[in-house]
């Protein structure tokens, strides 16, 4: 007598090969996704949001936390209906995730038509422990809550580590793929390094292991075009190519759909005066800062602002940004000096025009 799919994924289950007859009766164990349309994410499987740091990762996964969860469609995809959502924050503080969401709720208009969101929001950065860590008491809240997606923001902070190498890796995917386990879509933020952004690429930092494993990868990068989205490997679906992204302002809300290239870099935080500005390049950004602090400022002093300019702690500032500050110094528009613990940057008087 052939297993259901529901006996097979049953722990007590006896583990026992199929013939090909009762495979051919088995019930339809297709791959299920949360959203059928340009962007979907599998069901039990891990999936990961690849970009460089500042293009509006932790901005595209929050508002898809929001738009599951109120069950609104989302990037041009159907979400079929409310989803449970888990989101796993090892970077943000909760004041400005309030803002944002603030914007969120504006925008699908959820206060008003009194939705209760099934949204768990979990502020982990400030514990100070990593996801292997707390890996416990975060399966409990599974446990508890069931959720359909749970989102990891994001790997290097969860993990600690800014590219995940090795062992660390498996283990890393191994923590990941438990999540996984309860049936839930795991979408997980990772960064680029800068030399593969510089070159054009689309590889995550660390190990290879760590996207091959996964069921699907978007890409998000900001170009000369504007800012697109890409599905670059998927196991079930077909990719299609990038998807250029629009920025959309209602009622002082801002979200990210489909739309038309923007030659524009799109401010990605919540504003209820939303400016466009011409893009700048991080040399520009650092640079630009330089000059309006006087044309001299320590290199915590510039972390901490690039920080905040990009809604990141200032070590990922330094990250983001460390290639940067060396290029400028060594081509001789900047001058480094140690001061104290850190280091003083200053824009010699012939390249302060």
């Amino acid at each position: 007598m052939p297993l259901s799919r529901k006996a097979l994924l049953n722990d007590h289950a006896p583990l026992q090969p199929l013939s090909f007859a009762e495979i051919l009766e088995l019930e339809s164990d297709a791959p299920l996704f949360l959203m059928d349309g340009e962007m979907s994410l599998v069901s039990g499987g891990v999936n990961m949001l690849v970009g460089d740091g500042g293009v509006g990762k932790s901005f595209l996964a929050q508002q898809l936390a929001v738009a599951l969860a109120a069950g609104e469609s989302v990037l041009g995809s159907r979400t079929m209906g409310p989803k449970s959502v888990l989101y796993l924050d090892f970077e943000n503080p909760p004041g400005f995730i309030q803002s944002r969401l603030q914007g969120f709720n504006s925008y699908y208009n959820l206060v008003e038509s009194g939705v209760s969101l099934p949204l768990k929001y979990w502020f982990l950065a400030e514990l100070g422990q990593t996801l292997p860590q707390l890996q416990d008491q975060i399966m409990v809240q599974l446990d508890l809550q069931v959720p359909e997606l749970v989102v990891v923001d994001s790997l290097a902070s969860a993990f600690r580590t800014d590219a995940v190498e090795g062992v660390d890796a498996l283990e890393a995917l191994a923590m990941l793929q438990r999540l996984a386990s309860k049936g839930a879509a795991v979408l997980v933020l990772h960064h680029q390094t800068k030399g593969s952004v510089n070159a054009g690429n689309k590889e995550a930092a660390g190990h290879r292991q760590l996207t091959n494993q996964a069921k699907a990868v978007y890409h998000l990068a900001m170009k000369k075009s504007g800012l697109t989205i890409e599905l670059t490997k998927s196991n079930y679906i077909e990719r299609t190519g990038e998807k250029p992204l629009s920025a959309v302002t209602e009622g002082g809300a801002r979200v990210l759909e489909l739309g038309p290239s923007q030659s524009f870099r799109v401010p990605l935080d919540h504003d209820h005066s939303p400016t466009m500005s011409l893009p700048q390049t991080g040399k520009d950004m650092v640079l630009s800062f330089i000059r309006s602090e006087g044309g001299s400022v320590t290199e915590s002093d510039l972390w901490r602002a690039l920080g905040k300019r990009i809604h990141k702690a200032p070590k990922t500032a330094k990250r983001v940004h460390g290639d940067d500050v060396t290029a400028l110094v060594r081509g001789g528009v900047l001058k480094r000096a140690r001061e104290g613990r850190t280091y003083r940057l200053t824009v010699p008087s012939s390249a302060s025009s």
